[in-house]
């Protein structure tokens, strides 16, 4: 389980590195969208990592739970903020 937990947290740095978004052309209109990767990519980073350090099976089911809801939100988070439009190749 711990390394599911190593997974999750990747996965949050992953969301955590759209940081640099906002130098990419158009994504500086939508920051509600870049703010929301922020904050659930550092979710999942603490969540993960926590989940996977600690011994206590209580605590990493509540950290698991914490790192479901916050993938359903990315899930649902583009319909309800809206997604930024931007030109390929530009």
């Amino acid at each position: 389980m711990k390394v599911l937990n190593w997974i999750i947290a990747l996965c949050g740095a992953w969301e955590l590195g759209d940081i640099v978004l906002p130098f990419v052309i158009g994504f500086d209109k939508v920051q509600a969208f870049v703010w929301n990767h922020i904050i659930v990519g550092m979710i999942l980073v603490l969540a993960g990592a926590r989940a996977a350090r600690t011994g206590n099976a209580r605590t990493a089911r509540t950290l698991d739970w914490i790192a479901a809801v916050a993938g359903g939100w990315l899930v649902i988070a583009p319909f309800l903020l809206g997604t930024p439009e931007i030109a390929a190749g530009l």
